[in-house]
């Protein structure tokens, strides 16, 4: 009994150690690092400037206490504040250009024109039989 309410009485008293949370916006940040966006590339997708994301990133490592991002990206998602999407759950590549043979130039452009607009009717067809099968 007095084992239990010692345990109760000590999980909920603050920890002294804890830093402070990471915001949104940094969360953000290194889940696009997690998934290899550069600094550049990250500013583009949250609308900002690259040095705020790196500010961002900054302030990140520093509420982790950590030296690098990578370290950062480590922590935060072991400590369950980011999460990224296993690579196995991704959408499949898109196809690729099929390998020129070696055929002038005007055949390989005539035989890709081909196989894009068999791509078209195939995606009409299918498009097509889910209208006729749904109620």
């Amino acid at each position: 009994m007095l084992n239990s309410v010692f345990h109760i009485q000590t999980s909920t008293m603050p920890n002294p150690t804890d830093r402070r949370q990471l915001t949104d916006r940094q969360k953000e940040a290194l889940e696009w690092v997690g998934e290899g966006k550069t600094a550049a590339a990250i500013a583009t997708i949250m609308g900002v400037a690259p040095a705020t994301v790196e500010k961002h990133l900054r302030l990140a490592r520093e509420a982790l206490n950590v030296e690098t991002t990578a370290q950062a990206v480590l922590k935060a998602s072991m400590q369950k504040h980011i999460f990224s999407i296993p690579i196995t759950s991704r959408c499949s590549p898109c196809p690729r250009r099929p390998k020129p043979s070696r055929q002038s130039p005007f055949d390989t452009r005539r035989r890709w024109k081909n196989h894009r607009a068999r791509q078209r009717i195939r995606i009409r067809q299918r498009a097509a039989m889910k209208r006729q099968s749904s109620p």
